[in-house]
């Protein structure tokens, strides 16, 4: 699956998603992203039902890149915050990357990661996303 296909699986996709850790394996070429996932329905009147999240396991492999922009400079990116995502891919974008990206290679998917607290992107090209739900979660 690619990382746009996994996000159609997702009741609002990776909107709001919440990263708390990312590992990237070079010698693995993968990356995996511990995360909270909004899984809440946006029209309910109550919080709870609202704002659920849902800890899981992102990875992405084989990778091929991981592009990080710099953080906007007129956002508090210093300041401790969690870190919330949003993504698509790079051809949704309505202006191109701010950064020079490699060629993607055949069969891979280039999707950008808005970073929120940052106003900037990452930029990731890879060949297959899986989503796996921590144990014990609902």
């Amino acid at each position: 699956m690619t990382l746009n296909e996994v996000a159609r699986t997702l009741p609002n996709g990776f909107h709001d998603c919440v990263v708390h850790k990312i590992n990237l394996d070079y010698s693995k070429h993968e990356i995996k992203f511990s995360v909270a996932v909004w899984v809440g329905d946006p029209g309910a009147t109550d919080h709870p039902t609202r704002e659920t999240y849902r800890m899981g396991q992102l990875t992405l492999t084989p990778v091929a890149f991981f592009v990080i922009e710099p953080p906007d400079p007129t956002y508090p990116y210093c300041e401790k915050d969690q870190i919330v995502i949003d993504t698509d891919e790079v051809k949704s974008l309505r202006k191109p990357p701010s950064v020079q990206l490699p060629p993607v290679p055949d069969g891979m998917f280039l999707n950008w990661i808005y970073v929120r607290q940052w106003n900037s992107f990452i930029y990731v090209a890879a060949q297959k996303a899986e989503l796996v739900w921590d144990s014990g979660d609902k």
